[in-house]
C-alpha cells in the first residue's frame, strides 16, 4: 500500500548567508594539509561565496602556522 505524501509543507525561506561552513572553525578545528585543500577546492570555483570561504580558509592556516612558531 502507498501513502499520500502531505505536499502542502512549505519550508522556511533559507536566511542564512551561505558562509556558515566557515563561520565557527578556529585555527584547532583541523590540521593545516585539510585547511588548504579545502581552500584550494573553494579557490577552483569562481563565484563569490567561495573566494570568501577559501580566503577564510587560508587566514585559518595563517593563524595555525603563526601558533606553531609562538
Amino acid at each position: 500500500m502507498s501513502r499520500r505524501r502531505d505536499t502542502t509543507y512549505t519550508p522556511a525561506p533559507y536566511a542564512g548567508d551561505g558562509l556558515e561552513v566557515v563561520a565557527n572553525l578556529s585555527s584547532g578545528t583541523a590540521p593545516t594539509a585539510v585547511l588548504v585543500a579545502v581552500a584550494k577546492w573553494h579557490e577552483r570555483r569562481k563565484d563569490s561565496r567561495n573566494r570568501v570561504i577559501a580566503s577564510k580558509l587560508r587566514e585559518l592556516v595563517a593563524a595555525n602556522d603563526n601558533r606553531r612558531r609562538r
